[in-house]
């Protein structure tokens, strides 16, 4: 079945449209419990609304975030484990060039298997077992420590190894490391 959008004229089917939940007094206009504007135009005057209103969406924004912190630092903490949000994370500390792009990363974050490169223990045995900010997920190590975020150059380690490696060890040497690592994380868990 399809509808007519009052607002693009364009016919479309009726998936293409939100349901209505209140009650209108005039039911012949939408007996069919949907909305009579698509949701591609609904969308563009809410991404319009947005444009020409940024400080009332701002102000809406900061209200939420001070009603609802816990929830705030919930979704915060899901976005910085992202890949997106530690392309982010890199690009923001500004410490060391990142010559690589968003997709790139996220390509290349999503193929590497989920274990420190140095002790190998998994991702789910960091999150469950270590603590502390960097510890809770597996990091993005630079193999060559002068050298930039670029394909090659970077490795995911869990927070000790990454700490423990800094500019201190070769990629030969902190493998070394990582045996004796493996050892301490075996008897912790």
């Amino acid at each position: 079945m399809k509808k007519k959008c009052s607002k693009c004229k364009r016919e479309k089917s009726l998936d293409k449209f939100f349901k209505v939940s209140r009650v209108f007094k005039n039911p012949r206009i939408n007996k069919d419990g949907k909305d009579t504007v698509c949701k591609e135009c609904v969308y563009k005057r809410i991404a319009l609304n947005r444009l020409n209103n940024p400080e009332k969406y701002r102000e809406l924004g900061r209200n939420w975030t001070r009603k609802n912190p816990e929830r705030r630092k919930i979704i915060r903490q899901k976005y910085f484990s992202s890949p997106k949000g530690i392309y982010i994370n890199l690009i923001k500390r500004g410490r060391h060039k990142v010559l690589i792009s968003q997709k790139e990363f996220i390509e290349w974050y999503l193929k590497e298997k989920k274990s420190c490169f140095y002790c190998n223990i998994s991702e789910n045995l960091v999150k469950k077992f270590a603590k502390g900010k960097l510890r809770s997920r597996l990091t993005i190590d630079r193999v060559n420590p002068k050298g930039n975020y670029e394909l090659g150059n970077m490795v995911l380690a869990c927070g000790v190894c990454n700490f423990i490696k800094s500019d201190v060890f070769t990629k030969k040497e902190m493998l070394e490391v990582g045996k004796i690592i493996k050892i301490k994380w075996k008897k912790i868990i």
